[in-house]
């Protein structure tokens, strides 16, 4: 898996605590391949931090390509840019499974293995 984190310096507008903007850009990037998470943090008054993860960067970076007009939309009149960007390899990942609405979670995998486990607790 692959992670982009966008730390957002918000403008008046994008301080309210209102999440209509990344409930588009989640729907946006949950169509995309590859997807399997997307997270708004919110860290301070004036600072959210995006935290999006795809299977592979290939995958992350041609959805975060085609999502690229919608952000300039939904997102640019609420902050007043990106301050920090960052992207790696995921080491560690895991979800709760809440009946239905989220993944079910996967067995751990080890930096740079490819293998799923369908078995893994729940």
């Amino acid at each position: 898996m692959y992670a982009h984190v966008n730390v957002w310096c918000l403008t008046d507008q994008g301080a309210a605590w209102k999440d209509d903007a990344a409930c588009t850009v989640a729907a946006a990037l949950q169509s995309q391949p590859g997807f399997r998470s997307y997270t708004l943090v919110r860290t301070g008054e004036w600072e959210v931090v995006a935290i999006t993860v795809f299977e592979s960067k290939a995958e992350l970076d041609a959805a975060l390509a085609a999502i690229a007009p919608l952000v300039r939309e939904a997102v640019t009149p609420l902050a007043e840019g990106v301050i920090e960007r960052r992207a790696g390899a995921v080491l560690f990942h895991v979800t709760a499974y809440m009946g239905g609405h989220e993944m079910a979670p996967q067995a751990p995998r080890t930096f740079g293995a490819s293998r799923h486990s369908r078995d893994a607790p729940r």
